[in-house]
C-alpha cells in the first residue's frame, strides 16, 4: 500500500509545480491549522496568530522550522471570530508593542489591544507579556451574526491604526452611521479618535467617532502601502453570484464604498437603481463571480496581499501588488500606471494554490502566505534553482505495531546537481539516502518528513502520516443524514467511539466534535472543538442565508492510544422557492439589505427570516413609480418568514408622471451641489460641509462665519439649505476645477432669495472682473452678475418666488437667465472675465462682507458653455425635480355595481347598498364582499362572480383610472319557502323499511336571515338541510351558504339525533357523547393560516372532553374550533397544543345553551361567551389546515363530547364588534328568548354627511344603517374634531336629540330610527394649529413650541403640559437637553445628545397605571439605539410603559423591562428620521404603529406601577441614555378608536411637516 504526501496539495504533481513561474520555489514552513495574520519579528523569526488565539514564534531559519507559544489570548471562535490579525508598532524598535485585532471572551465583542515583547534570550524564547495588555479599541456593536468581522489593522502613515470590519452579515448596517459594521475605523495608538475622523463631524458621540470610511461588505484583508500611502483593501463579494464583484478599493477619508447599493464599478447596470458614481467610490480593480477565472464555480472570495517593493524578486514584480482568491486557488499580481491607481495589467501568479488566507512580505524580499493548514514561503532564484519534491510517501502507512515501513522520495534538480535526502521519521531517528526504512515499535500516530538539497538549496516534504495499530471505530447515531432542518430546529449530535483492537466504548472525552457550514465550494467554520460525545446546535434563523448549496458537514473526531479517527455527517435544509417580484417588472428591490433586481426567484430554507425591502419611489426612463404595497402587507420594508410552500412576494408601483433622476448633461460637469445629497450635519441640522458631488469643491463654514441648516422636504419633497443672511456662509480657500479666467462657463442655481446684499454664489476674489456668480445686488436685491463691478439687472430677486437662476458664458457673450428665460445679454467690455482660483462663496458676498439671506437646494457648474438644447434640458431636470406639481397623486374612482342593484357592498368593512362609490389613490389595497345569498323582494338571488374575482369576497389594489366592477348574482327561488322531500328506501324480506327526510328551508328577510351576511361561508342552520333517518339519525347537515361545507357522518362513528321543539320551538342536533360525530374530509373559503375569521356556535355542553366544533388537522397549531376541555368542562379554543392554554376560566359545561365565539383579527383570538369576552390570546403561529371539519368529538376522534347545537356560523372576516352584537341578538332572540323579536333599522349619519362616527367601538362612515334587535344597548361617539380629505376642520356641536356630549348610549326601540351629529365647518386642518383633533380623555399634552423656560444657553429647563399641568423637568444627576427652535417645519423640538440629557417627573400625573386603557403618541427622531424614549413606571417586569426603540439594532418597541428582546417589532427605529410614534393599549391587546403602519400586536398584561415616574431621553431606572429629538408627547386614558388614532397622526404629520 502506498501513502503519498504531495506538495501543494496537488493531485498531479508535476503540473502544480509548473504552475510558478521559473525561477520562484515554494515550500512548507510550517504545519499548522488557521494561521490568519503573519507579522516579520526580524529577519528570520515572524509571529503567527492563530484564530484559536494562540499566537506562535517560529523561527524559519532552520528546516524545519521551530516553534513555540508566544501568547495565548481567550478568544470567541464561534463562526469567523477570533484571533484575526497582528503588526508591530512603528517604533516597535524601541518600545517592543505589537497589536493584536481579536474577539475577547471577556469583552464580549471585537477589540484591539497593545501588549510588550520580551525578547527573553531570542530565538523562539522570546514571549509576549500576557498582563501588558493595553485596550486601544473596543467594538461597540459587540456580537450581531457569526460573520463577516473583516478584519485587518495597518499603520497608515500617520501612524493611526487602520481596522477594516465586514457587515457582520447585516448588509444593511454597512451604510448604517451608528454602527462600526462595514466600517473602516482609525484610532491613534493612545485609543484616541484623530479629530478629522468622519465620525466626529457631528461632534463626541452621535455616529461613532471613529468611523473613518464605510460601506464595505467585509474588508477581510487591508493593507498600506507606505511607500506610496495607498491604502488597499480588499472587499470579498456578495452571495448573489449573477451580479457579486470582489473588490480592490484605494481607502480615502470619507470614501463610502457603496455596499449593500453597490458592487464593482459603480456605474454597473446591475446596481442601477441604488449605485451611482457621484455618491460610491469606484474600486480600482474588481473582478465578477461569473467569469471565465471561475474554475471551481461561481463563487469567489479576495484575499488582499501587499505591494512587493524588495529587490529579492525580479524586476517584473517591481511595484506589483500580489492578492489572492480563497475560492478560486489562484495567485495574481496587478502593475498600475504611473498614478498609482490605473491599473495596467492583471496577472497571473500561480493558478494553483489552496485556501490561502493571509500574506507577508519577508524582509529579504521573499514573502510568506498562510492556507488553513500550512505556512509557507515563496522565495526567487535567478541562478542556481531549488530542488523539486514531485513526491514523497510511505508504504505501508498503516497497520498493527511493530510495523516496518519503507520511505521513498521522488524530487528533480534543474541545475543537474547532486541531491541528498535527509529523513526525520517522528520515532526519533534520522537517516539518509533516497529510499529508508525503519519499524515502529509502540502504537501511535507518527509525523515523517524529508529534507532533499543540494549545494546551495535544499526543501521539505509536507508531512507524511504513520499510524500504527488499530484507529479507533466512529458511529454517528444521530441526527439521520436523510432529515431536513429549518430554521430554529434544535439538531441533536451522538457520536459513539470504540476502541478498534478491543471494540471497548471510548470516554466521553475521547470524542470531539465539529461543524462547518458548506456554502457551495467553500465554508465557513461554525462550530469548534466541542469536546463530548453529544451535542446540539440551533439552527439559525437570520444571518447567513441558506440559498443555493448551503448545509452542514458535522465531524465527529474520536482519539484512542494517539490514534485518530473521524465521521462526518452532511445534513441540508428543507426548501422551498420563494420569487422577490415588482409589477412592473425591473424596479429593483433589496433582499436582506441587498440591491436586487426584480423579478429573481431563490430557493432557501423553510422558516429562516428574509428582509424585503422596496423603494419608496423609483424613477425609470423618465417615469416616477411610487410603491403602493407588497402583495402580503402594505408597507414597504418587512421581515418575511419563509413558508412551507414556494411563494411569490410581490411589490406593485403605480405610475406619478415623469421624472429625472441625474443631471442630463455630464460633459464638463465640475461642480454639483444638491440639497438631498453629501450634506453633513450635527444633530441639529447645521452644516458642517456641503459635498461637492462632482469630487472637487466641498464648502464648509469660512472662519467666522456660522454653518446654516438643512430642511428636509421643503421644496417639491426636497431638501434646502437655509442662510440667515446674518453670519451663516459655506464656502472652500480654492476654486479647483471651476472655470477661471476668461473661459466659457454655465452655471445653475436653484434659489430663494430673501434678502438683498451683493451675496449668493460666486468665486474668484475681490477685485474688478476677478469674481464671478449669481448672487443678488444690494439695495432693491435685483438679480445680478457678480463680477464686483458691473450692475445688476431688471429682475427683481428679493422676496420672490424660488426660482432657477442660471447663466451661460462662450467667452465673449453671456446670457442671463431666469427659469430658462434670457433677462439680460452681456457682451464687450461688460464681460471680459479675469476670475482667480482663490476661494468659493455661498450665502455671502466674496470679500465676506455682506451675508444674502437665501435657500438654495442645487447648484450646477460646467466648465463649457452648454448649447441651446442643453440648457433646455437642464432646465427642464430643475423643472421637473424642483416644481413640476403634476407629481401629485390624483385619486381615483372605484365604482362597486351588482346585478340586481342594490345588493349592500361591504368595503373596507363599511356596507353599503350598491351601486358603491369609493375614492381612494392609485395602488391603495381596497377589501370588497358581497353576502352569499340575498333576498330581493321575494326572489332569493345568490352570488354569481365578480368581473375579476370567482370569490364573493377579495382584495384589489387600485389601479391608475377609474374602474366599475360588478358582482352577479343569479335568481335560485323564493325567500322564506320550505319544501321536505320523503324517500322510501328499498324494501325487503330481511331489513325494515327506511325514510329519509331532507328539510330545506330558504334565507328570508325575517327572521331566518342573520343581520350579517357579507363573508359568511358556512352556514348550518337545525331548521335547515338536515338529511335525517326516520329515527332522527342524521347522516348530512347541509351548508345553507352554497359552499358546499356539508357536515356527515363519518366513517367509525355514530350519527348524531335531530330532536324538535327544543329551543324556541326550533329543532338542534343532539350528539351522546360516546360515539356520535359529524365531519368532512376539506373545507371550502373557511379561512386558514392565521387569517381573520369569525366563528358562532350556539351549543349546550352536557359532558367534558376536548370536543366541540373544531377546523384543520390534528397538529400543534393546525387547528382551531370551540370546544370545552377535558378536565372540567371549561369554555376553551382548541389548537391541540396549547393544552388548558387557552382555556377560559369559565365553564361551558352544565352551563345551558350558550352562544361560543371566536373572532380572530390582526393575528389576535378573542373568545366570547354571549356578550361577554372571556379572553384575548396571540394568534400570530396559528397555522390552521383545510384538512377537515369535526363535530360533537376531538379533532383527532378520540374523545367525544355529549352536547347539543342549533346554529353554526362562519365567517372569512373578523366581523365587526357592532356586527358581533347583531348577530348575538339575531341568534339569541331566535333560540333562547321566548320573545317574538322585532328588528329595528337605525341609521347614523352626519351633518355634513361623510363624517366618521364610533358605532360600539367600530368606526363607521356615514350614512350607515345598522340593523338591531329591539332592546339592545348601543353607544355611539361623535370624535370631536374631524378633518377632510379636502382640509375642511368640522368640531362637534350635538345630537339631533339635542344631546350635547359627545358619547351616547341609548336603547333601540321597535321603531327605525336617525341618529345624527350636527357639526360646524371650524377652518382648515393645516392652518399650523396645535390643537389636537381628539381631546376625549387626553390626559396630556407636551408641545415643543409652548417651553418658554429655557436657560440662556437654549436649555430646557420645564417642557410644560397642556393638560394638567403636570410638566417635565430635569431628573436628579443629569442634564438638560436643548430647544431647537424653527427645526421642524418651522416647530421647534427639544434635542437629547444620548450622554446624560433626559426630563421627567418623580410621579406619572394622569397617566394610566395598571392594565388600563391607554394611547401615547410621540413625534420623535432617534439617532442611537438605548432602552428608551418616553416612558413611565417603575424598574420592574411589566411595570413599565410607553413608545421607545431597543438597545439591539435600534429597533422600535414598547417598553416593559421584563421581555425587550421578545417584543421589538423587527422594524428599524435608530436612523429612520422624523415618524409619528403610537402605541393603543386596548384590554391588553398592545398595537404599535409607525406612523400610519401597525407594525407589532400582541397581548401581555401590563402591571405599570402608579406609584412610579416618567422618563424621556433615558432609559425608565436612567441608565441608558439616547440621542434623540422629540417634538411633541400625546397621551389619553382610553385606547383611541382606529379613525380617531389616524386623525391624530394625519395631525402630526401635517403640522410638523411630515406627511
Amino acid at each position: 500500500m502506498r501513502g503519498l504526501a504531495l506538495g501543494l496539495a496537488c493531485l498531479a504533481t508535476l503540473a502544480c509545480v509548473l504552475a510558478l513561474p521559473a525561477g520562484f520555489n515554494d515550500e512548507v514552513i510550517l504545519n499548522v491549522n488557521e494561521v490568519m495574520s503573519i507579522v516579520n519579528l526580524d529577519d528570520h523569526r515572524i509571529l503567527a496568530a492563530k484564530r484559536d488565539g494562540n499566537i506562535l514564534i517560529v523561527d524559519w531559519s532552520t528546516k524545519p522550522a521551530q516553534t513555540a507559544s508566544y501568547l495565548v489570548l481567550p478568544v470567541d471562535s464561534y463562526g469567523e471570530r477570533g484571533c484575526m490579525s497582528i503588526i508591530l508598532d512603528p517604533d516597535f524598535a524601541t518600545n517592543n508593542y505589537f497589536y493584536v485585532y481579536y474577539s475577547s471572551i471577556p469583552g464580549g465583542g471585537f477589540r484591539v489591544s497593545r501588549f510588550e515583547h520580551s525578547n527573553n534570550n531570542g530565538g523562539t524564547s522570546s514571549r509576549a507579556d500576557q498582563n501588558s495588555e493595553v485596550l486601544i479599541w473596543d467594538d461597540p456593536d459587540g456580537y450581531i451574526g457569526p460573520y463577516h468581522y473583516g478584519g485587518d489593522i495597518s499603520f497608515g502613515p500617520d501612524e493611526h491604526i487602520y481596522i477594516s470590519l465586514g457587515d457582520k452579515y447585516y448588509a444593511q448596517l454597512a451604510q448604517d452611521m451608528s454602527y462600526t459594521a462595514g466600517k473602516v475605523i482609525r484610532v491613534s495608538k493612545t485609543g484616541a479618535f484623530p479629530s478629522d475622523n468622519l465620525g466626529l463631524d457631528d461632534g463626541v458621540g452621535g455616529i461613532h467617532d471613529g468611523i473613518w470610511a464605510v460601506g464595505m461588505r467585509n474588508g477581510y484583508r487591508s493593507r498600506w502601502d507606505l511607500a506610496t500611502n495607498r491604502y488597499f483593501i480588499a472587499e470579498v463579494g456578495g452571495n448573489n453570484q449573477a451580479v457579486a464583484q470582489e473588490d480592490i478599493h484605494l481607502g480615502a477619508a470619507r470614501k463610502n464604498f457603496g455596499w449593500p447599493l453597490c458592487e464593482g464599478a459603480c456605474d454597473s447596470p446591475d446596481f442601477a437603481y441604488t449605485c451611482n458614481c457621484n455618491d460610491y467610490d469606484d474600486p480600482i480593480f474588481h473582478y465578477t463571480h461569473t467569469d471565465s477565472n471561475a474554475p471551481t464555480g461561481s463563487n469567489a472570495a479576495i484575499v488582499g496581499g501587499f505591494v512587493n517593493w524588495g529587490s529579492h524578486l525580479p524586476q517584473e514584480y517591481y511595484g506589483a501588488y500580489f492578492f489572492a482568491d480563497y475560492s478560486r486557488g489562484w495567485m495574481k499580481y496587478l502593475k498600475f500606471e504611473a498614478d498609482g491607481k490605473t491599473v495596467a495589467s492583471e496577472n497571473m501568479f500561480d493558478n494553483y494554490m489552496t485556501s490561502v488566507i493571509n500574506f507577508e512580505p519577508a524582509l529579504d524580499g521573499s514573502f510568506f502566505y498562510s492556507t488553513l493548514n500550512q505556512i509557507r514561503h515563496i522565495t526567487y532564484s535567478s541562478g542556481n534553482q531549488y530542488p523539486v519534491i514531485y513526491s514523497a510517501w510511505a508504504d505501508p502507512a498503516t497497520g498493527s505495531a511493530p510495523l516496518s515501513v519503507t520511505f521513498d522520495v521522488s524530487a528533480f534538480d534543474e541545475d543537474g546537481d547532486a541531491l541528498t535526502y535527509t529523513w526525520t521519521l517522528g520515532n526519533g531517528q534520522v537517516l539518509t539516502g533516497k529510499s529508508v526504512s525503519t519499524t515502529y515499535y509502540s502504537e501511535g500516530t507518527y509525523t515523517a518528513y524529508v529534507t532533499v538539497a543540494d549545494a546551495e538549496h535544499q526543501v521539505v516534504s509536507d508531512d507524511i502520516k504513520i499510524e500504527v495499530g488499530i484507529p479507533p471505530v466512529v458511529n454517528i447515531l444521530s441526527p439521520s443524514p436523510s432529515m431536513k432542518f429549518v430554521a430554529n430546529q434544535v439538531l441533536e449530535f451522538d457520536c459513539q467511539g470504540q476502541s478498534g483492537s478491543t471494540g471497548a466504548y471510548l470516554p466521553n472525552s475521547a470524542h470531539t466534535w465539529g461543524m462547518i457550514l458548506l456554502h457551495d465550494d467553500h465554508t465557513h467554520p461554525a462550530v469548534n472543538d466541542h469536546v463530548g460525545s453529544t451535542m446540539t446546535f440551533t439552527i439559525p434563523s437570520e444571518g447567513h442565508g441558506f440559498m443555493a448549496s448551503v448545509g452542514y458537514r458535522a465531524t465527529c473526531t474520536v482519539e484512542h492510544n494517539g490514534l485518530i479517527a473521524s465521521k462526518s455527517i452532511e445534513l441540508w435544509p428543507d426548501e422551498v422557492y420563494i420569487t422577490i417580484a415588482t409589477q412592473p417588472v425591473d424596479l429593483g428591490i433589496f433582499f436582506d439589505g441587498i440591491a436586487s433586481n426584480a423579478p429573481f426567484t431563490t430557493d432557501t430554507m423553510i422558516g429562516f427570516y428574509h428582509l424585503i425591502s422596496a423603494q419608496e419611489s423609483v424613477c425609470k426612463d423618465g417615469v416616477l413609480y411610487r410603491f403602493a404595497s407588497w402583495s402580503h402587507v402594505s408597507g414597504n420594508e418587512h421581515t418575511i418568514t419563509v413558508p412551507g410552500q414556494d411563494t411569490t412576494y410581490t411589490a406593485s408601483y403605480y405610475t406619478d408622471g415623469s421624472c429625472i433622476d441625474e443631471v442630463p448633461v455630464s460633459n464638463g460637469l465640475v461642480m454639483h451641489l444638491k440639497g438631498d445629497e453629501g450634506v453633513v450635519t450635527d444633530s441639529s441640522g447645521y452644516i458642517s460641509e456641503w459635498q461637492d458631488l462632482s469630487g472637487s469643491n466641498n464648502l464648509s463654514p469660512p472662519a467666522g462665519a456660522s454653518a446654516p441648516l438643512l430642511l428636509a422636504g421643503q421644496l417639491n419633497g426636497h431638501s434646502v439649505v437655509t442662510f440667515d443672511g446674518d453670519t451663516e456662509a459655506l464656502g472652500a480657500d480654492s476654486a479647483s476645477g471651476l472655470p477661471l479666467g476668461n473661459s466659457a462657463r454655465t452655471v445653475f442655481v436653484v434659489v430663494k432669495y430673501d434678502s438683498p446684499g451683493w451675496g449668493g454664489f460666486s468665486w474668484g476674489e475681490s477685485g474688478c472682473k476677478n469674481v464671478f456668480g449669481l448672487t443678488v445686488g444690494a439695495g432693491q436685491g435685483y438679480l445680478f452678475i457678480e463680477d464686483y463691478c458691473g450692475s445688476p439687472s431688471a429682475e427683481m430677486g428679493n422676496g420672490e418666488d424660488w426660482m432657477i437662476h442660471s447663466a451661460v458664458y462662450d467667452g465673449s457673450t453671456l446670457e442671463h437667465m431666469r427659469d430658462g428665460e434670457v433677462i439680460e445679454t452681456l457682451s464687450g467690455g461688460s464681460t471680459g472675465y479675469g476670475t482667480a482660483d482663490t476661494m468659493i462663496r455661498l450665502g455671502v458676498e466674496i470679500n465676506d462682507g455682506v451675508n444674502v439671506k437665501a435657500q438654495y437646494a442645487e447648484v450646477i457648474v460646467f466648465n463649457r458653455a452648454l448649447s441651446s438644447s442643453e440648457m433646455d434640458s437642464v432646465h427642464e431636470y430643475l423643472h421637473l425635480k424642483y416644481f413640476d406639481e403634476g407629481n401629485t397623486i390624483e385619486e381615483v374612482k372605484l365604482t362597486f355595481s351588482t346585478s340586481p342593484v342594490g345588493v349592500p357592498v361591504t368595503i373596507e368593512g363599511h356596507e353599503q347598498a350598491s351601486p358603491a362609490l369609493i375614492e381612494t389613490q392609485p395602488g391603495a389595497p381596497v377589501q370588497v364582499s358581497v353576502p352569499q345569498s340575498y333576498c330581493q323582494g321575494n326572489t332569493l338571488f345568490a352570488f354569481d362572480q365578480w368581473t375579476i374575482s370567482s370569490s364573493p369576497s377579495f382584495e384589489l389594489l387600485a389601479p391608475g383610472v377609474d374602474t366599475t366592477y360588478t358582482a352577479s348574482f343569479t335568481p335560485t327561488g323564493s325567500c322564506g319557502t320550505t319544501t321536505t322531500t320523503t324517500t322510501q328506501g328499498p324494501s325487503s324480506t330481511t331489513s325494515a323499511e327506511t325514510t329519509t327526510t331532507t328539510t330545506t328551508t330558504s334565507p328570508s328577510t325575517g327572521n331566518n336571515e342573520p343581520p350579517v351576511t357579507a363573508g359568511l361561508v358556512m352556514r348550518l342552520n337545525s331548521q335547515q338541510g338536515l338529511v335525517a333517518a326516520g329515527n332522527g339519525d342524521v347522516s348530512t347537515w347541509e351548508d345553507q351558504t352554497g359552499n358546499g361545507n356539508d357536515l356527515q357522518s363519518l366513517v367509525g362513528t355514530g350519527k348524531p339525533t335531530v330532536v324538535s321543539g327544543q329551543l324556541n320551538g326550533h329543532g338542534v342536533v343532539s350528539f351522546d357523547g360516546s360515539d356520535d360525530a359529524l365531519g368532512r374530509d376539506g373545507v371550502n373559503n373557511i379561512p386558514t393560516g392565521n387569517a381573520d375569521r369569525s366563528l358562532f356556535l350556539v351549543v349546550k355542553y352536557e359532558s367534558a372532553g376536548w370536543g366541540g366544533l373544531s377546523f384543520g388537522s390534528v397538529g400543534c397549531n393546525a387547528m382551531y374550533g370551540a370546544t370545552v376541555t377535558s378536565s372540567v368542562g371549561e369554555l376553551f379554543v382548541d389548537t391541540y397544543c396549547s393544552g388548558s392554554a387557552y382555556a377560559s376560566g369559565t365553564l361551558g359545561l352544565d352551563a345551558g345553551w350558550l352562544i361560543q365565539q371566536v373572532i380572530i383579527k390582526d393575528q389576535q383570538l378573542h373568545h366570547y361567551k354571549d356578550n361577554t369576552l372571556l379572553e384575548t390570546l396571540d394568534a400570530s403561529g396559528l397555522a390552521t389546515t383545510g384538512a377537515k371539519i369535526v363535530m360533537g368529538a376531538e379533532h383527532n376522534l378520540n374523545s367525544k363530547v355529549k352536547m347539543s347545537v342549533a346554529d353554526v356560523m362562519v365567517f372569512d372576516r373578523a366581523v365587526s364588534g357592532s356586527e358581533r352584537q347583531q348577530l348575538v341578538a339575531y341568534l339569541e332572540a331566535r333560540y333562547l328568548s321566548d320573545a317574538t323579536p322585532v328588528y329595528s333599522a337605525v341609521t347614523f349619519d352626519s351633518t355634513p354627511s361623510g363624517l366618521d362616527l364610533v358605532v360600539d367601538g367600530e368606526a363607521q362612515a356615514t350614512p350607515v344603517t345598522l340593523t338591531y334587535l329591539s332592546g339592545t344597548e348601543v353607544t355611539v361617539e361623535a370624535p370631536a374634531v374631524q378633518c377632510t380629505d379636502s382640509d375642511v376642520k368640522y368640531t362637534f356641536g350635538a345630537w339631533n336629540s339635542g344631546y350635547a356630549q359627545a358619547t351616547q348610549t341609548f336603547t333601540v326601540g321597535d321603531a327605525d330610527v336617525s341618529v345624527i351629529a350636527a357639526y360646524s365647518n371650524t377652518g382648515s386642518c393645516s392652518t399650523g394649529s396645535d390643537e389636537l383633533p381628539v381631546q376625549l380623555g387626553l390626559v396630556m399634552q407636551l408641545d415643543a413650541d409652548d417651553i418658554t423656560d429655557v436657560s440662556g444657553s437654549g436649555s430646557v429647563n420645564v417642557w410644560p403640559d397642556a393638560v394638567h399641568g403636570n410638566g417635565l423637568s430635569v431628573p436628579a444627576s443629569l442634564s438638560k437637553p436643548s430647544l431647537v427652535v424653527n427645526g421642524l417645519n418651522s416647530k421647534a423640538f427639544v434635542s437629547f445628545d444620548g450622554a446624560g440629557n433626559a426630563l421627567g417627573r418623580d410621579d406619572i400625573g394622569a397617566l394610566p397605571s395598571g392594565s388600563a386603557d391607554r394611547t401615547i403618541v410621540m413625534v420623535v427622531k432617534y439617532d442611537s439605539a438605548g432602552w428608551g424614549g418616553f416612558t413611565y413606571g417603575s424598574a420592574g417586569c411589566l411595570q413599565a410603559f410607553g413608545p421607545a426603540v431597543s438597545v439591539n439594532l435600534g429597533q422600535l418597541m414598547v417598553e416593559n423591562y421584563c421581555t425587550n428582546d421578545d417584543v421589538q417589532s423587527g422594524v428599524s427605529g435608530q436612523g429612520a428620521g422624523w415618524m409619528v410614534q403610537t402605541v393603543v393599549l386596548k384590554s391588553n391587546v398592545m398595537s404599535h404603529y409607525k406612523d400610519q403602519e401597525l407594525i407589532e400586536s400582541y397581548t401581555l398584561g401590563y402591571l405599570t406601577a402608579a406609584d412610579g415616574h416618567i422618563r424621556m431621553g433615558v432609559e425608565i431606572n436612567d441608565w441608558s441614555k439616547l440621542d434623540m429629538d422629540v417634538a411633541a408627547v400625546a397621551a389619553w386614558d382610553r385606547a383611541l378608536e382606529s379613525s380617531e388614532r389616524q386623525q391624530v397622526v394625519d395631525h402630526f404629520k401635517s403640522y410638523y411637516g411630515l406627511a
